[in-house]
């Protein structure tokens, strides 16, 4: 029997689509599975929640799969509040940085949001995938699996308000592994002339930066994507985009690495032939600055540059032994 899964990476509508940009965490998570899972389910990616709301007329998900970041986790909830209401057996699936990394605080969210059955913290794709074989061995029992105490990977939930923490799993190390949405089509729906295109070109940092959710110790190591995957993606992208002139990445220290120069010479000739992107958002390195102003001039000068800083306050970077860039620098 095919299992229906659903990938909701929601953002708020009215006066304008609040977070503009295409799904692209979630949508790593549901291209792993697809290749992992294949013919087992039947998913749907999902930005809109028109969209999703429509989908859920006539459809219900087995396993609804919810990105949590601080912009639409309410709204999210909204969502599987009402899935669980309509179908009590569907399982609430959520991920993404919008979540405490304290016990005790992951504790209080989940008593927060009732209608989340289980979180899985940091990287979602294997651990979907493995929380769904194993559930799979329960019939999608959720109640069964709870009664057990049953955990997999990166897995969190609570029992009569005690938190079950499953432990981490390794972290992806070879980019290989993970489709690309964009290649793949699963991000063809997302060419609407509205949303910006976003993407990875890496993933981790080697930064310690104690606001950040990848300055901890499991995002500490940088995994790359082949800078042919790169350029492909870059290229599919730049054929469909339309009349969209931004792109995003959303690595966290683009521009500081040596073969950024050479996406940087790529991007200036889809720049010549498409005159896209105009606008090109990313966080830039925190060292070799040299380099992220080069990269920026390689791309006509388009980037938007975001520059991290720990704290204004000399007394708290002390404490946490951190320093910011040098004013001269910034």
């Amino acid at each position: 029997m095919t299992t229906k899964i659903s990938f909701a990476d929601l953002t708020h509508t009215g006066q304008v689509v609040a977070a503009n940009t295409f799904p692209l965490g979630i949508s790593y998570v549901a291209a792993y599975a697809a290749e992992h899972l294949g013919e087992e389910i039947d998913f749907q990616i999902f930005k809109y929640p028109q969209d999703f709301s429509e989908y859920l007329e006539t459809n219900t998900p087995d396993i609804a799969c919810f990105s949590a970041f601080s912009w639409n986790v309410r709204l999210a909830h909204a969502f599987a509040a009402q899935i669980k209401k309509a179908a009590p057996d569907t399982i609430c699936v959520f991920g993404g940085p919008n979540f405490p990394s304290v016990k005790e605080e992951q504790a209080e969210f989940l008593a927060k949001f009732p209608a989340i059955d289980c979180y899985f913290e940091y990287e979602g794709e294997t651990a979907l995938v493995e929380f769904f074989q194993a559930i799979k061995a329960m019939d999608f029992d959720w109640h069964r699996f709870k009664q057990d105490r049953a955990t997999t990977s990166n897995i969190r939930y609570l029992v009569d308000g005690e938190l079950v923490v499953g432990a981490l799993g390794p972290k992806i190390r070879d980019m290989a592994e993970l489709p690309s949405p964009y290649l793949n089509g699963h991000f063809d729906k997302c060419f609407d002339d509205v949303l910006i295109p976003a993407m990875q070109t890496t993933r981790g940092c080697p930064f310690t930066c104690t606001f950040c959710w990848e300055g901890g110790d499991y995002f500490d190591k940088v995994g790359r994507f082949s800078h042919e995957r790169v350029t492909a993606e870059l290229n599919y992208i730049a054929e469909r985009v339309g009349n969209v002139p931004d792109l995003q990445i959303t690595d966290a220290n683009f521009g500081m690495f040596k073969r950024d120069v050479d996406i940087a010479h790529h991007i200036r000739g889809l720049q010549d032939k498409y005159d896209w992107p105009v606008s090109f958002d990313f966080t830039s390195g925190k060292a070799h600055h040299e380099r992220i102003l080069h990269v920026n001039e390689l791309m006509r000068n388009t980037a938007h540059i975001l520059l991290a800083v720990q704290s204004m306050n000399d007394e708290t970077l002390d404490v946490i032994k951190r320093k910011n860039l040098s004013g001269e620098k910034f």
